[in-house]
């Protein structure tokens, strides 16, 4: 990060408690999500960032429960991880989500990020309301940079093989990602 000042990172990792997210062959979402997001957080704190984490462990938070967290820590970047899953096992890939012209920047980075480091299909940047006709509600404060990330389809078996054995290039995706957006904005 050279010399610049560090960000105020919150990182959500998806799912957790008694939800399991998505489940392919036996691998629940919720433990790649929190594996992925407790190594990101130590190498985000290697570059300078402060880091909080919605959950350090397997532990349940409603939507809302993140929002709150959101208002509460003031982060200047609010990134959930996720992994997709599909009924059609033939789908895979990556996509970052974002809420309005203020998320793009961040998710912008993220996904050029992944996609140049994994060589996994690039599904987009997509806007929550206008590719999922929905609002996601961890996308609901206004005040932050926010995105979701979907880091591959666990109902894919080549995308599940990638999440399961390249972790750590998964964190190295996201690491430069948050990095090239921090050092442009």
């Amino acid at each position: 990060m050279g010399k610049e000042k560090g960000k105020r990172i919150l990182l959500d990792a998806g799912h957790g408690g008694t939800d399991a997210g998505a489940v392919s062959g036996g691998v629940s979402e919720e433990g790649i999500n929190l594996g992925i997001c407790l190594r990101l957080a130590e190498r985000l704190r290697e570059s300078g960032h402060i880091v909080i984490l919605t959950r350090d462990k397997d532990a349940g938070l409603s939507p809302e429960e993140r929002l709150v967290k959101i208002r509460e820590y003031q982060p200047d970047a609010f990134v959930s991880v996720h992994c997709n899953a599909a009924k059609n096992p033939q789908a895979h890939g990556v996509e970052t989500l974002y809420r309005d012209d203020f998320d793009y920047p961040l998710a912008a980075e993220i996904q050029k990020a992944l996609i140049a480091t994994t060589n996994m299909t690039d599904r987009g940047i997509k806007n929550d309301e206008k590719e999922l006709g929905r609002r996601l509600a961890v996308l609901g404060d206004k005040e932050t940079p926010s995105c979701l990330v979907e880091i591959g389809f666990i109902s894919n078996r080549g995308d599940l093989k990638l999440i399961m054995e390249e972790q750590e290039l998964i964190v190295e995706a996201l690491l430069d990602g948050i990095n090239n957006w921090a050092n442009n904005g």
